[in-house]
């Protein structure tokens, strides 16, 4: 059997050569109808009617491929289709059709013949993924890519496309499969690198870990830094502290310059509260880039936060210094005055704040409370209803008439108080601090207790282990007279929140009803311990029997 190059036989191939120079013009056209005319095959003298068509096939052929040379891509095309007229099971013709159709923008006819490829061929394939990728058919692009993928294994390049195609459509979990495949068959740190990153922001924390650790398994140096800010990220989503803390570590002894590492410390410090080992890093971070301002900024918040007022204020300073005139700059500068107690220089850096933003809250209660610090309770009143007209921002607003309704109450002013509070729960019904807070108060002043404790109740169906919340429940108990259950709301209360001197108070009050009185001189005088300045409860205590208030060690 002879051998076929390009589906035709060795034997008319020869034949053709042989007779090339007598061969016919390259093709025929009707000149008045535009028509391509289908020539009769030549024909020599043995030849049979095949090789005639195979010596056609061919000698179109290759025309159109000079043609092409001469960049004559109609002529080209041409030539090629009456190539394929003759031998339609020539895959090279056809190929050779498919790509000069493309090259015309003659899309349709090349897609129909790209139909008849064979599509185990990853040539093809890669052919009719590109035709599709023209005509920007995507899902055309992504189906033969996959095609491509499962037919040639050796190449990663299907996969990647298919990995980028579906992550610019944001579609980050389709992308995931493909990711896999081309790690797995690389075995390339970078390649488990990137799919780690994508896990992570598919929330696949547990897979990034996996896919973070066998890049630096495969590449555990100084080259693959990214796996190992990964793999610290991953393992601090799924708040694995000690192994994210042993990582870090790992990661600074391969760079101890890797600021974004020293930032990591900085927020897995922060986030558990240990600002001065977070104040460590911070200052690191802006030795090693102190014209970064957000980097100053940054420790001056963690100073603040760690109590290093002068430090956290020479840094807000610096940056106010070199123009950065902002809100956050100010704000936080008042918070340190405030916390040294300047309170006139608090008072300027506040007003200061919201003037450059008045509508964020934080300016605003800045200057309420620090009215407050100067016992100048009407004027923190007005600082919160000025801010109101100015902050929109629902959560905020809340804030700010929280503050105000509780304002209102210590001036006195408990109609004012209880429609601020109203307002807050306008806003939010689920706002458990406002429903405790209303709620005590009417229970604290005897007004429709009954309503008040349905408050609380509420707020205690939002936050059920809330000390404070079950005080203020126990004390409607009080009121109603159910000292029995009050007092073991009050225990438990005890156990959640010792700090608190009310709890105490309260409990020395029940049991002074239930007619204990050495017990209630006992919690009395614990309230008295954590509040030394309360007149009230020493009056209680100076009112009970010689006999108790020896027995509660007075």
């Amino acid at each position: 059997m002879q051998k076929r190059i390009m589906g035709i036989s060795t034997g008319a191939l020869v034949l053709m050569l042989a007779t090339m120079i007598a061969a016919p013009s390259v093709h025929s056209i009707d000149r008045r109808s535009g028509r391509n005319q289908k020539p009769q095959a030549p024909r020599g003298k043995y030849d049979t009617p095949r090789e005639a068509r195979e010596k056609a096939a061919i000698e179109y052929y290759y025309r159109g491929m000079e043609l092409e040379e001469n960049q004559d891509w109609l002529g080209a095309l041409a030539n090629y289709d009456t190539a394929m007229f003759y031998d339609s099971e020539s895959y090279t013709i056809r190929m050779s059709y498919i790509k000069t159709a493309a090259k015309v923008g003659k899309f349709q006819e090349a897609r129909d013949q790209a139909g008849k490829l064979d599509l185990e061929d990853a040539e093809a394939l890669r052919l009719i993924v590109d035709l599709y990728r023209q005509a920007q058919m995507t899902d055309s692009v992504l189906y033969y890519l996959d095609l491509l993928a499962q037919v040639d294994t050796n190449d990663l390049t299907p996969l990647k496309s298919l990995a980028s195609y579906y992550e610019q459509l944001g579609n980050l979990a389709a992308s995931i499969p493909y990711r896999e495949k081309i790690a797995q068959r690389s075995n390339d740190y970078q390649a488990y690198n990137e799919l780690g990153a994508l896990q992570f922001l598919t929330e696949n924390y547990d897979g990034a870990i996996s896919s973070f650790k066998k890049s630096i398994e495969i590449e555990p140096g100084g080259g693959n830094i990214p796996s190992y800010s990964g793999l610290a990220d991953a393992l601090s989503e799924k708040g694995d502290n000690v192994r994210q803390r042993s990582v870090l570590g790992e990661l600074l002894e391969l760079d101890s310059t890797h600021v974004p590492t020293h930032r990591r410390f900085i927020d897995y410090y922060s986030r558990q509260r240990f600002f001065d080992s977070a104040l460590i890093h911070s200052k690191i971070e802006v030795e090693l880039t102190p014209q970064d301002k957000s980097a100053i900024r940054r420790l001056g918040i963690i100073a603040y936060s760690a109590d290093s007022l002068d430090l956290a204020e020479d840094q807000f300073n610096e940056l106010i210094g070199i123009g950065q005139m902002d809100f956050t700059n100010y704000f936080f500068l008042g918070r340190i005055f405030f916390e040294k107690e300047n309170y006139s220089y608090a008072m300027i850096n506040f007003r200061t704040a919201t003037r450059s933003n008045d509508s964020i809250s934080d300016g605003w209660l800045g200057i309420g409370q620090t009215y407050q610090a100067m016992d100048s309770l009407k004027q923190a009143a007005s600082a919160y209803r000025e801010g109101l007209s100015h902050v929109k921002d629902e959560r905020d607003r809340i804030r700010l008439l929280f503050s105000l309704g509780a304002t209102r109450e210590q001036i006195g002013e408990m109609e004012l108080s209880e429609k601020a509070f109203n307002q807050v729960l306008e806003l939010d019904s689920m706002n458990a601090p406002a429903l405790n807070y209303l709620g005590y108060m009417l229970v604290d002043r005897d007004d429709r207790v009954p309503y008040a404790k349905e408050l609380i109740r509420r707020a205690l169906e939002i936050n059920p282990n809330s000390g404070a919340y079950i005080d203020s429940y126990a004390w409607a108990l009080f009121k109603e007279g159910d000292y029995q259950q009050a007092k073991d709301s009050l225990h438990r209360a005890l156990d959640l929140i010792q700090a608190d001197p009310t709890v105490f108070d309260h409990l020395g009050d029940v049991y002074q009803k239930l007619g204990v009185s050495d017990s209630a001189a006992v919690y009395w005088r614990r309230a008295l311990e954590k509040d030394s300045d309360n007149e009230t409860i020493k009056a209680k205590l100076q009112a009970l029997p010689t006999e108790s208030k020896a027995k509660s060690g007075k």
